[in-house]
């Protein structure tokens, strides 16, 4: 009898995280009212642009604060499986395999902003998680030559699939 309410808990659980990313990404992308340069070939149109849009610094300080609270209370409720005693060895699996592929995004997402700001541009926020890679640039605006280097150091750092990149500049 323990093992149903107890797997009533892990849905419960993988529930309340799905809702905090959902909300986490529901907030990003009200935030990002650029146009999105959807890279969806190995060669852009020479006319591929994204519009910018007038922000400041903020914007990327208040993006990495939510992304990264988000990704600190899903780490937690994985810590937690693991922690008790009564979670199957399944649920310890999963719990774990979530933590390790959360600090693999975590990691993605510091090199491929690094990168970014080390080919010129000012700030880039990077989002990895299980659908693809969006990034936001600091930039007046993204020539397709831009959008395709950026690109090629999405797809280096975490092999995902070319029509899985989007990428937009914000002022």
């Amino acid at each position: 009898m323990k093992n149903v309410n107890f797997k009533g808990k892990q849905i419960l659980l993988i529930g309340l995280m799905l809702l905090v990313v959902a909300a986490g990404y529901y907030r990003w992308t009200q935030n990002n009212s650029d146009e999105a340069v959807t890279v969806t070939s190995d060669t852009l149109p020479a006319d591929a642009e994204a519009s910018p849009a007038a922000t400041d610094d903020s914007y990327f300080v208040t993006a990495r604060r939510d992304r990264d609270s988000a990704r600190d209370k899903s780490v937690e409720m994985w810590n937690d499986i693991l922690r008790k005693d009564e979670s199957s060895p399944e649920a310890r699996n999963e719990a774990q395999s979530k933590i390790s592929q959360s600090a693999e995004d975590t990691e993605s997402e510091n090199r491929i902003e690094s990168l970014v700001r080390s080919k010129g541009y000012e700030d880039c926020i990077a989002f990895v998680d299980e659908n693809g890679v969006s990034a936001v640039v600091k930039s007046d605006g993204l020539t397709a030559s831009d959008a395709a280097q950026i690109k090629d150091i999405i797809v280096a750092q975490t092999g995902v699939a070319v029509s899985n990149i989007k990428i937009s500049s914000k002022k």
